[in-house]
Parts: C-alpha cells; structure tokens; sequence
C-alpha cells in the first residue's frame, strides 16, 4: 500500500500495511460485534478494594528513581510515560473508536496538551487509519453509546468491569499474569507458585497462623534456598517491571533485601475482591539454558483468530535495559518469513491455548531457544504488545524505501521542542529513516519525550543515526 505523500511539518504520510481495526474487522464481520479499544491504563488510579492489581501503577515510576530523580519527578516521569504509551499505542489502533485516558492529575493545561499531542502525532497516518478518540477522565465514566460495542482494553480495569468487553476482564487478568503463564499446556519454564491466599481453608492446627507472615516467611526461605541462576517474577509486571534475573549471590542478596517491601505491598492488596486472582503470587522459574553464544529473546507477534489459528506479524529481537526492562525492539524485513516458520508450533500452540479460553486478538511472546533448540516461551502479554509497530510499517518502509532493518527506541528523552528536533532531522524524517510514533512535552521540565522508529539499510546505519538521535 503506497503512502500518500507529505503531512505535517514535512513528514512523509505513512500508510500502514494493516491496522488493528482490519484484524478485528475481518474477524466479527459475521457476528456484527463492534470492538472498542481501550489504550492505556491511566496513571493514579486508586479505588477501594482494587480488584485488578498491577505492579508498576502509582509506586514506580518507567524511569527509575536511581537515575537521580526525587520521588515527585518519579510520579510526573511515570505519568508522561503512560502519556506517551497511549499515543504509542494509538499509532496501531486504525479507523475505530479509541479510548483515551486524560493525565491523572487533571490539570487543565496537561489535559489539553495531551489531547492535542495526540491528535498532532496521528495526523501523520493515512487519513483512512487514524483512530476515532474517545477521551475520558477515568475508566468509571467511560460510556459505550452503541449496544454493539465490546470493549477489548490492554489491560482490565477496574470500573469498566460494568461494561461488556470481548472477553471477561477476571479471565483476561488471569491469561495476562504470570502465574497464568506457568500453568499454560504450552512450553514454559518448570515453575514454583509462592501463591498468597487469603481465604484459604485451614487445619486446626494451623487456625491460629497469621497466612501473610506464613507466605513471607515461605517466600523468604525458598528463596533462600534456590540453586542459581532463577529468575522471579511478581504476578503482574508492565515493560519488564517486577522481574528479576538472578545469576549471582550478590543479585540474590539484593532481590531479598527488597523483598519485604514488595511483598508487604502486594499482601496489602489482596482482598476478598481480588483474592481468586491471586495477585500477590511471587513465581519462580528455571533459567533457560541458551548456548553459550548466547540466545536473543525473540518477541513475536500474532493475531488469534476466533477458530484458533493465527497471523504471523513479526518477530523482532528486543532492547533492554541493564535492568532488564523493555527499551524497544528491533527488525530485520528480510527475515520476517524465516521466523515465522521457525516458530510456527510454538505459535500455533500458544494460539489454539488462549483460544481454549476465548481470547481473540493481539499477542506478544518472549521465546528463548535453549541448547536443545527447544523453543521456552519465557513471557506472554496477552494484548497488542509494544513491537507490534514494527510489524505494520514494512511496506513503508521495505517496498516502497528499500530498508531491511528498523528499531522502535520505545522512550527517546530530548531538549527543546518536537519541532526543534524536527528540524534537526528534517532530512531523516522527508527520506522516511524516521518515523515519529508518540511526543509528549513536559512542561513542567521543558522536556519532551518522543518513540521513534529508525530505519535504514544496515544495522550499521541504525547505530550510526541511533546515536546521532541520541545525543540531541
């Protein structure tokens, strides 16, 4: 499909191969259901007795404090990460209603900057796939005006529970945790559940036994105990968050050291709402045995279709962090056809599972390759996943540029203005090396923060521009 010209700022028009609203429309072309996407879980949200928990809302920030940040830049970097996530996010979404989640804080000045950020960076789309945005405070006003319409959100909500989704938020929740990842029929990593129940029937012996400090104390001693390298995961973690690989004695006695505030806050949050969806189980898992070339963590993406089989979208290595948290990921077109036969049956596999229990739609896994060449699923996030992008902009820019490789930098932190940079790569971005996918400024810091997806030839051109990104 060939892009349509110039846009804004003299940007090149990008006309995607498929958007999210052309899976979903081929898949309820039959039953005359109406998906509405739901982008990005707003930063702040609180409510009594949370049912849907997650690791990284409101306590941490995606930019680690360790960085030199006090806590309150911590929470105003954590809410433009979830600004820009939206308007990441939003990029994939294709001609269908959109729901957007205002800045938390509600500052009127935010508000409209955010509202408007968004509007601007999608006008670079083909007019034919830009979303249709619904914007909303919080998800307890959001409002369906249509009896069709079936919300399918990222992640489930508390609030929106009253309305109809495509599949039912607890069940959802439950394919999006870790713990439902362990137990999958699927090839996982063996895995040891350090669940937390609180309503747990007990012996007479045992009826006196405090169940938070019993689970503690056995989170503390298992993991203790383990053999390295393990790796141990919180029940719900975003962008890598909450996992934590553990090759040392030295990385052992930190995990341990937080292990206490980690577990007093996900015990804190059990209740009898949320308590059957275990979210304060801790898992630990075996360690993939790679070669000793070591094994990239493949990230596909596929769509599952409602009778079970999928479409192959990408497959791309990704970019981490020190941390271990996800910085982006990266392409190559010429290989696209490879991986996806290589990877058919554990695709096929993961597929027909999540269909078993009435998913249908987007899917990221991390596949790790051990010695054997047996193929561990190591990470599943049951929803349009962050690399998806890459696997929509081939004929932008394969066919029509000749690019074989691209990388998305997920969270590209820059001095000045959009338009500044704009400037400075004016050249890059009129020749289609550059694609700007998510900006947001923060006017409190006079930053702005944008996603980028690079593109060139070789992967040398990639570093080479990557850097000159960089360095702005």
């Amino acid at each position: 499909m060939a892009s349509e010209g110039m846009g804004p700022d003299n940007t090149p028009i990008v006309t995607l191969d498929k958007t999210l609203a052309d899976f979903y429309n081929e898949e309820n072309k039959n039953t005359g259901d109406r998906v509405v996407i739901v982008a990005s879980y707003p930063h702040g949200l609180r409510v009594e007795d949370q049912r849907y928990v997650y690791h990284d809302e409101d306590r941490e920030s995606d930019v680690e404090l360790s960085d030199g940040l006090t806590e309150a830049e911590g929470e105003n970097a954590s809410e433009t990460m979830r600004a820009l996530g939206a308007q990441k996010f939003s990029f994939c979404v294709g001609d269908m209603p959109l729901v957007i989640f205002d800045p938390a804080n509600g500052r009127a000045d935010r508000v409209t900057a955010f509202r408007t950020s968004v509007s601007a960076n999608l006008a670079i789309l083909s007019s034919s796939q830009q979303p249709k945005l619904r914007f909303f405070a919080s998800p307890s006003l959001v409002v369906l005006n249509d009896k069709t319409f079936k919300l399918a959100p990222r992640l489930p909500m508390d609030g929106m529970d009253r309305l109809p989704h495509i599949l039912h938020p607890d069940i959802h929740y439950e394919l999006l945790s870790k713990r439902g990842l362990a137990i999958a029929t699927f090839l996982t990593p063996r895995s040891h559940l350090l669940d937390l129940n609180i309503d747990a029937p007990q012996s007479e012996s045992a009826i006196f036994r405090d169940p938070i400090k019993t689970w503690k104390d056995e989170v503390l001693q298992t993991i203790s105990n383990r053999p390295i390298p393990f790796v141990l995961k919180l029940q719900q973690t975003i962008l890598g968050k909450g996992t934590y690989i553990i090759k040392t004695e030295k990385a052992r006695c930190s995990l341990v050291s937080k292990l206490p505030s980690l577990m007093s806050s996900n015990a804190s949050r059990t209740n009898k709402t949320n308590n059957h969806l275990m979210p304060a189980t801790l898992i630990i898992t075996d360690f993939v045995d790679c070669p000793e070339t070591g094994s990239p963590s493949f990230a596909i993406t596929f769509f599952v279709r409602r009778n079970g089989t999928h479409i192959f979208i990408n497959c791309c290595e990704q970019i981490l962090s020190e941390h271990y948290s996800w910085d982006g990921s990266s392409i190559t077109f010429s290989q696209q056809d490879e991986f996806e036969k290589h990877f058919s049956k554990t695709v096929s596999d993961v597929s027909r599972y999540l269909q078993s229990k009435g998913y249908y739609g987007c899917v990221g896994i991390d596949v790790l390759e051990d010695k054997e060449g047996k193929q561990w699923v190591v990470d599943m996030n049951v929803r349009p996943p962050g690399s998806l992008v890459l696997g929509l902009v081939k004929g932008f820019l394969s066919t029509e540029r000749g690019f074989d490789e691209a990388s998305l930098l997920s969270s590209v932190r820059i001095n000045g203005t959009k338009q500044e940079f704009l400037k400075k790569f004016s050249k890059e971005f009129a020749e289609g090396h550059l694609i700007m996918t998510a900006c947001y400024h923060d006017t409190d810091h006079d930053v702005s923060w944008i996603s980028l997806i690079v593109g060139g030839k070789t992967k040398e051109d990639i570093r080479s521009l990557t850097a000159r990104l960089t360095a702005f």
